[in-house]
């Protein structure tokens, strides 16, 4: 689904990783991350795909980084299937 993609889209950005196979559909991913680096970040999952899933695969990665890291993220905050940043 489009928020999953966003999650690895998103991890590589802050890794800088090298990425095969990231697509809607895809089965098969190879995943090779780099150094991760904070900043300023901003990612659209561009449907109503959940946000708290993009959250949840970036901040443990950012926590272990010296720079300050802000992330924006778009997409469904409070649907059936995304759970709320309340839950986090």
């Amino acid at each position: 689904m489009r928020q999953h993609l966003v999650a690895v889209q998103a991890a590589a950005r802050i890794s800088a990783a090298c990425v095969t196979g990231a697509g809607l559909g895809s089965s098969e991913l190879c995943f090779v991350p780099g150094p991760i680096a904070g900043g300023d970040y901003e990612f659209a999952i561009g449907t109503a795909g959940s946000c708290t899933l993009v959250v949840q695969t970036l901040a443990l990665a950012l926590l272990h980084v010296r720079t300050p890291s802000t992330i924006r993220i778009r997409g469904g905050a409070h649907n059936e299937m995304a759970r709320p940043a309340q839950f986090l």
